[in-house]
């Protein structure tokens, strides 16, 4: 006996009558129903357009005619709306501090300290006073600009019109590289002053000058041995070692009577020593330059970039402009910003 015989024999045993018990609903008259106004969707839709097709010409443009004037109101609501939004934007304030900014990145644009520091380097004419000037300009090239970019990313113009604020961030990318350094622009300005440092310090050492007191070559080879860098530090011990040898020998020959009987070997030992030093100068000097490449600004790009933005930004104002801000030239028909 299937489940529902078996339930309607449970109810006629238990009243003594007989009840008729309807079965619950399958699935598929869960789809019948789907079915059904799927069907009744398409009988109204069929007799919509009879009465559409029976409907005179004009009657049917006029329709039309209602239904399209109503897409345009929407759409020029929505265009109007957004030109009111416009029109609320200040892009005054945007071009004021734009403005104050393109003065410095003008000047971030024709510094080349960094470019000093990797020119001088290597010369012992430059003194360290003057060679100090250009590491300080190079570690802080943008900085007095700094508070102003941050203070445009905050005004309205940034924030309410994506065209602008598109222009911000690609600016804004370029700054930061161009600026940016950090803890590894610092270290490698240090190791820089150490080298040049170094550089005046050696002048003329074992360059047609051997007798050299021990304690001043001592003295300028601390200089790269105590610098904190491994190849510093290791070209420092062998150019102090081969140059003492080189000083002592050179003093030896020089110290002995003419007539000394190790006169030509003493001879022969200075000239070793000096050769053996040079040679050594020759494969081992470190070039700063590589050991610690020094990445120049590329101010370029970053003019670049901020005209871009900043054209956007004065063309917009000229459209919404205030008037009787004294920002620009306000002429009969037109407002120049320059």
């Amino acid at each position: 006996m299937d489940g529902e015989n078996q339930q309607l024999q449970q109810v006629v045993e238990s009243s003594g009558s007989s009840v008729i018990i309807d079965p619950p609903h399958s699935e598929s008259d869960q789809a019948g129903e789907l079915n059904r106004q799927v069907e009744a969707k398409q009988k109204k839709r069929a007799k919509w357009r009879q009465k559409w097709d029976a409907m005179p010409k004009k009657k049917r443009r006029m329709i039309t005619m209602i239904i399209v004037g109503a897409t345009v109101l929407v759409v020029g609501g929505t265009a109007l709306i957004m030109s009111i939004t416009a029109l609320n934007i200040d892009y005054g304030i945007s071009y004021r501090v734009a403005k104050e900014l393109r003065i410095k990145i003008q000047k971030m644009r024709s510094e080349y300290e960094c470019q000093k520091v990797l020119d001088y380097v290597d010369s012992a004419y430059t003194t360290m006073g003057a060679f100090n000037e250009y590491v300080e300009g190079c570690r802080t090239v943008g900085d007095d600009s700094t508070s102003l970019v941050e203070e445009l990313g905050l005004t309205d113009a940034v924030r309410r019109d994506d065209e602008v604020a598109l222009r911000y961030d690609v600016f804004k990318g370029a700054y930061e590289a161009a600026v940016s350094g950090g803890e590894d622009l610092n270290a490698t300005l240090e190791l820089y002053t150490i080298w040049h440092n170094w550089i005046i310090a050696s002048a003329g050492m074992g360059n047609g000058k051997w007798d050299i007191p021990d304690s001043d070559l001592q003295a300028a080879a601390n200089i790269l041995i105590n610098s904190g860098d491994e190849a510093l530090k290791s070209y420092g011990e062998g150019w102090l070692s081969r140059l003492q040898e080189a000083a002592q020998a050179y003093r030896d020959y020089y110290v002995a009577g003419y007539d000394a009987e190790n006169k030509e070997q003493l001879r022969v030992d200075m000239e070793d020593k000096k050769k053996g030093f040079t040679e050594y100068e020759a494969q081992k000097r470190p070039n700063i330059k590589e050991l610690k490449v020094l990445e120049t600004a590329d101010t370029a790009k970053l003019y670049t970039r901020f005209e871009d933005m900043y054209d956007y930004i004065r063309r917009a104002y000229q459209e919404h402009y205030q008037k009787g801000s004294n920002d620009c030239k306000e002429l009969l028909t037109e407002v120049v910003c320059d």
